[in-house]
């Protein structure tokens, strides 16, 4: 039990630091600029697209 939790941990590390080298050239916007573009539904990142599925 122990041994899968430990690959399933690594496994989320692993899409995380994914996720992060994929984003790593988009460019930076400011927090109220990410807002009005979530508002507007112009917002495109995997985060929004997660949670937009999400209960």
């Amino acid at each position: 039990m122990r041994e899968e939790l430990k690959n399933w941990l690594l496994a989320e590390d692993a899409e995380d630091i994914a996720a992060f080298v994929e984003r790593a050239n988009e460019p930076l916007i400011s927090f109220s600029e990410m807002l009005k573009k979530e508002r507007k539904g112009t917002l495109c990142c995997q985060f929004t697209r997660l949670n937009a599925a999400a209960p």
